[in-house]
């Protein structure tokens, strides 16, 4: 039990005090141990401590589930914040991914700046982890199995328990007698975790008993051989994180070219593409012409290739362009599918003159239309301006073009019509 306490105040010295941390809450033993440890921890250094539970809605069990986290919170006082996820928009990740991915996108919804998500990993949930990865034919950033922190949206990940042994936290349960929520699930065996852990795990550990120890110091072999790529990446790349990325700037050999390209993907935020994928873009995508318009995806991500530059993006939305709205300029105005809001404040800080103006329309490019822009002299086609300007095509009628009295006066984050 010492080692578990021992681990949760190491974690907490690197943590501020005004900084609100959150347990992933499952009900579970495991999460159940870092709930209750980390509570007495917060309770006597006066720390912000509050609980996320993630409904992924498959079980029949999941209010049952939840209810019994409520009142595990309720009984010490802690804040528990529970969210549905539908893990069928990550469908293509199978079960087990999608609710992972799922589970994740809810956690990182709640994290404001600073704040910190613990989870309740442990040793053994790591050798299953680098063993399931070298399963499917992981390359070294994957056999390092789970990392002991990472960014999560805009707050932080970290797993205080990843070296203590699930031993030791089940024990911790016994001394303390914790309420535990036994989710079947865990027990199906078609899910591979669940095999591994089942079936195959007691035979190799009667075998091997130190395995886990092996595979942490294969592990940290690999973190270290990941860390070499990334500063050779970097060389590669000159230190580039720029979006969109020359493709000039791509080493030629096709070892170096795949890891600078990894490097890059990371670096913009984006999940890392497979083996399969990365072979695509650098078969297909990087080769492409312009009047191809081609577009690699995998999960919610996309690369694009414009003008001998490649594009990283979140997957584009669907987006109806032939809608006209009227917008009144003492409200702003969401365009839910772009993920934009428009305000007022927005355009005169571009410089656009509205005095005397308080509504407009808003529209999206259907071909043939013009201005002239501010300081430019003479009219010109918005085609013609977006091939000069070098704006990648999917993105041309995705661009807000706001009217006053049937006028083009904005092509937005563009070009203000003279005299606007």
């Amino acid at each position: 039990m010492k080692a578990i306490t021992t681990a949760l105040h190491a974690a907490l010295t690197t943590i501020a005090p005004q900084q609100t941390i959150y347990i992933a809450f499952s009900g579970g033993l495991d999460s159940s141990v870092l709930l209750h440890a980390s509570h007495a921890i917060a309770l006597r250094q006066q720390r912000r401590l509050q609980a996320i539970h993630v409904d992924h809605q498959m079980q029949a069990a999941a209010t049952q589930m939840a209810q019994h986290c409520q009142h595990i919170c309720d009984q010490l006082g802690v804040q528990l914040h529970t969210c549905q996820v539908n893990i069928a928009e990550y469908v293509q990740l199978g079960p087990e991914g999608a609710a992972r991915e799922a589970r994740y996108h809810a956690f990182s919804q709640y994290l404001q700046e600073n704040d910190v998500l613990f989870t309740a990993h442990h040793a053994d949930d790591q050798v299953e982890t680098v063993l399931l990865r070298l399963l499917r034919g992981a390359g070294s950033r994957g056999l390092v199995g789970c990392l002991s922190e990472r960014t999560l949206g805009v707050g932080q990940l970290r797993r205080p328990l990843l070296a203590i042994p699930r031993a030791q936290l089940e024990h911790y349960a016994r001394v303390h007698k914790l309420s535990v929520y036994h989710d079947a699930s865990n027990d199906a065996l078609e899910f591979e975790r669940n095999y591994l852990r089942h079936k195959v795990m007691p035979t190799i550990v009667a075998r091997w008993p130190h395995v886990g120890t092996s595979i942490a110091r294969s592990s940290q072999w690999q973190f270290e051989t990941a860390h070499l790529l990334d500063r050779l990446a970097q060389q590669d790349l000159a230190n580039c994180t720029d979006n969109p990325l020359a493709i000039e700037q791509l080493p030629e050999d096709q070892a170096s070219l795949k890891n600078a390209l990894r490097w890059w993907i990371q670096r913009q935020g984006l999940a890392l593409p497979g083996a399969r994928v990365l072979q695509e873009i650098v078969s297909q995508l990087l080769p492409a012409g312009d009047d191809a318009m081609a577009c690699v995806r995998w999960q919610d991500n996309e690369l694009r290739k414009y003008r001998a530059k490649v594009y990283a993006l979140q997957r584009l939305t669907a987006h109806d362009a032939s809608i006209c709205l009227d917008w009144d300029l003492t409200h702003d105005l969401n365009l839910d599918a772009l993920k934009m809001r428009l305000t007022r404040a927005r355009l005169e800080q571009a410089g656009l003159q509205l005095t005397g103006i308080d509504r407009l329309q808003v529209r999206f490019r259907q071909g043939g239309e013009s201005l002239r822009p501010r300081g430019r002299g003479c009219e010109k086609t918005l085609k013609t301006l977006f091939q000069e300007a070098g704006v990648p095509p999917w993105l041309r009628s995705r661009i807000p073009l706001l009217y006053h009295q049937q006028q083009l006066i904005y092509v937005f984050g563009y070009w203000i019509h003279e005299g606007y």
